[in-house]
Parts: structure tokens; sequence; C-alpha cells
């Protein structure tokens, strides 16, 4: 199953909780101020409808401060070490390009081996 990924304000995009804690932890304080009110969070929104972490999303709706928000995040991947190797290339989208290259590779690997057994 695959997520569309939280796009920032200033165009960067996470697929993953760890991507959207470095993007954060990368980004301003006002791009921060941009997704985080009063009145809504929108770091909070997507991991609560698109990762389906309710818990975590909670957990970031109490809180507006940024510093609070990149702790809420890396005490939640500490409990969920396993959630830092998730996403892995294949899960993005690279399927296809991926077995592009594992045919052109097979492809080219027998021409390669057919050339060097005509010469010994």
């Amino acid at each position: 199953m695959r997520t569309e990924p939280f796009v920032f304000q200033n165009g960067r995009a996470a697929a993953s909780i760890p991507e959207l804690l470095s993007i954060i932890e990368d980004s301003s304080q006002q791009v921060f101020e941009e997704h985080v009110r009063e009145s809504r969070n929108d770091f909070a929104s997507w991991i609560d409808l698109s990762l389906h972490e309710k818990a975590l999303a909670d957990e970031l709706r109490k809180t507006t401060d940024r510093l609070a928000t990149i702790v809420a995040l890396r005490n939640w991947l500490q409990a969920h070490p396993l959630e830092m190797h998730k996403h892995h290339f294949l899960e993005k989208g690279h399927q296809k390009e991926f077995l592009i290259g594992l045919l052109f590779g097979i492809i080219l690997g027998i021409v390669i081996y057919r050339v060097v057994s005509l010469f010994l």
C-alpha cells in the first residue's frame, strides 16, 4: 500500500515519519508555522489519515511548538525502530525503473556471455 507524501509549502515532500522529522528539523520556524497553528496541524492530519498512526497524531495535536513536535516524532521513532527502515525504494514508486534495470542487466549479461563464449 502506497501513501501519498506530505508536501510542504516549500515543495519538499516526506513519505514517512523519519523523512517528515528530517524535513522539519532542516526547515525554518516559518515553514513549520505554515503547517501548524492553533486551528490546525497538517502534520498530525497527514499522520492520522495517511499513515494511520492515531496515537502519534493525537500527541502532535497537543502542541504548536516546533521543538515539542520534533521531540514527539523522535520519541515515537525510538519506540518504533523498524519505521526507520520500513520505506524501501521499491515502496516509493520505483518498481518500474527497477524492473527495467533488472531486465536490461539480464539481457546485457546474456549478450556478454555469448560474445565471450565465442572467443573461448
